[in-house]
């Protein structure tokens, strides 16, 4: 359930995201500018980057240029990554769960999701495509 939470958190970041850009032409580097009200808890470290240290979760923007929202609990060892959808990559539009780490745990719970395994490196982990 925490998960689903995570999820439905990043998909409305990334959805806001989505507005953003066709009002802009742009997507949005602070939250500021963005239509959407966070959860009580999530402090601002900065303009991309939010965090509820209590839960041990994590929300950035744009991280390392990805165009891409990414929720994060550190607790777990999950990250879920939304691509936006207009950002010409091939990335576009991919949702992704990351078992950071390689942890058991991290894929057991990728794979709850509906993710399908696609790869694994040493900085993101076990890369699963949800659907």
């Amino acid at each position: 359930a925490k998960y689903s939470q995570l999820f439905v958190l990043a998909k409305a970041v990334a959805d806001a995201q989505e507005i953003y850009y066709m009002a802009n032409g742009e997507y949005s580097k602070e939250w500021d500018r963005l239509d959407i009200a966070l959860p009580s808890g999530f402090d601002r470290y900065d303009n991309v980057y939010m965090n509820d240290d209590e839960k041990k979760l994590a929300l950035s923007l744009d991280p390392g240029g990805s165009s891409a929202v990414t929720a994060v609990d550190r607790f777990m060892g999950v990250s879920l990554v939304l691509y936006y959808k207009n950002n010409n990559g091939v990335l576009s539009g991919i949702r992704q769960c990351r078992a950071t780490g390689n942890t058991e745990r991290g894929k057991k719970i990728c794979k709850s999701l509906g993710g399908v395994y696609e790869s694994e490196n040493e900085s993101n982990g076990a890369i699963y495509r949800l659907p």
